[in-house]
Parts: C-alpha cells; structure tokens; sequence
C-alpha cells in the first residue's frame, strides 16, 4: 500500500472510529430511532475476519471473528490491508447503509444521496403521522366491534385474534402514534370484556386479551341490526310526517289568509 493510500485509510478510519456502535444495537422503538454510529468489518472473501475497533501508524486493532462472534484480539497491517474487503456500516436510525471499501464511503459522504432519501421518507413520515392526528378515526360502538369479530372469524376460520390485531385492522398501524391510541385500545379492551361477560365472545384462558367468537354472537348481532332498521324506519316515518305537518300547517296559512283577504273585499 503506497503512502497516499495508507494515508487515506488511516484518517477515513479514524473519522468512522470517532462514532463506535455498542456491542448490542437497538434496532426497534424509540432507542433504534436514535442510533448514530459506525461499525467496520474485515472480510477474507465473504467471511467475517475482524471487526476494528482503533487504528494506529502500523494498522488496524480489533476483535478476530471466531466463528460466532468477534471476541479474539487480532491485528491487521496497512501493507496486509490490500488482501481483504472493508465493509463501512452506518447504522442511523432504523436504516442501515453499508458502504464497500473506504473510497465506496468517502463517495457516499460527498454525494450523500441515501441520507437525503431518509431524510425525505423521515418527513413524509412525519407529515403523514401529523396528518393521522389530526382527525379522529376512533369512532367505535359495541356492535361494531363484534360485527368485526364476526368477520374476522368467518375469514380466518374460527382462529382467534388478540386486541392489538383488531386495533392494527381497525385503525392501521399508526394508530398505537396517536395521541389518543392508548386512550381507545383500553376503550376496545371494555368493550371485549362486556361481549365476554354477555356471552358474546370468548377470552382464551392460557393467552391474555386473545378472544374467539361464540355462537350467540350471530343472535346478538341480528337483533341489533333489526332494532337498528327498526330504528331508522322510525326516523324514517317521523321525518316524513314532520314534513307532511309542515306543509299541512303552510296550506292552512295561506288558506287562511285567502279566506281573510276574499272577506275584506266583501265589505
């Protein structure tokens, strides 16, 4: 390796060694979100050889892979350098981006098209999370619930669901992001243990908040929906009448009124 190479590698290395990821990763959730560091990897072929770990004038220090894990100290010259691969991975966030070699990764810091992306997506994301807060998508009854249950059941048949599904097919995944996600997943959880308490439903006794449908579910189901077309006939009939007294009572007016004015011109 020439002196100009040599010279690149160690302040390329050195630079990604001044963010070293822990020795376990958080790649979900809050703590995955806030992940920023570099992992650097030596490949023999395409077998993990060294992990680095620091980086001196002679070469690289780190932990020699032994078959399960890198737990072996181990070192690599500058001159022996040019015999393996050199994978750069930059863990940020929950993306993962892998650049093949020091020049692969200088190049990806000057044209840093990958993180623009992430950034777009980051605020897209965003955007729409914002949006979804906005409204109010939780508007959600007794019935409404069992009728999904029964749906369910039918597709699915017979397998039982847990209340965190019914939450992500009711509402999306989003729905455990907004502000009123843990309000109404509670909201969901009353309303499971009244169908249970009613018969309606099944809660398994070896899996907490998994439930199944029962028989009695379709009876219940199909006297609501008759009290409900009960319902909005009522509605129906007394908007229809409202109407015919409306105009009963404007009919009325005028007969009136024609009445008065045909006697004021009598006299």
């Amino acid at each position: 390796m020439n002196k100009i190479r040599k010279y690149i590698y160690k302040k390329v290395l050195e630079s990604v060694l001044q963010h070293p990821c822990p020795d376990r990763i958080p790649r979900s959730g809050n703590a995955g979100k806030r992940v920023n560091c570099y992992s650097i990897e030596i490949y023999n072929e395409s077998t993990p050889y060294l992990l680095i770990d620091a980086v001196d004038d002679i070469g690289v220090i780190g932990r020699l892979w032994t078959g399960q894990e890198y737990d072996k100290k181990g070192t690599i010259s500058f001159e022996d350098l040019n015999d393996f691969k050199i994978f750069i991975t930059h863990y940020y966030g929950l993306c993962e981006l892998r650049s093949d070699g020091i020049f692969d990764y200088l190049i990806s810091k000057m044209l840093p098209i990958l993180y623009i992306r992430i950034w777009i997506n980051y605020i897209l994301d965003k955007l729409n999370q914002l949006a979804y807060n906005q409204t109010n998508p939780f508007i959600l009854e007794r019935m409404q619930v069992l009728e999904f249950l029964i749906e369910n059941h039918i597709e699915n048949d017979g397998k039982e669901i847990n209340s965190w599904k019914i939450m992500k097919d009711l509402y999306s995944i989003q729905w455990h992001e907004h502000p009123k996600g843990e309000q109404v997943h509670k909201r969901l959880l009353l309303f499971l243990d009244s169908l249970v308490e009613t018969g309606e439903i099944k809660e398994k006794k070896d899996a907490p908040y998994h439930y199944q449908v029962k028989g009695k579910a379709m009876a219940t189901l199909a006297c609501f929906e008759l009290e409900e077309r009960r319902y909005k006939e009522s509605l129906s009939l007394k908007k229809t009448m409202n109407i015919l007294t409306a105009f009963i009572v404007i009919l009325t007016f005028f007969t009136v009124v024609f009445a008065g004015l045909e006697l004021v011109e009598k006299f």
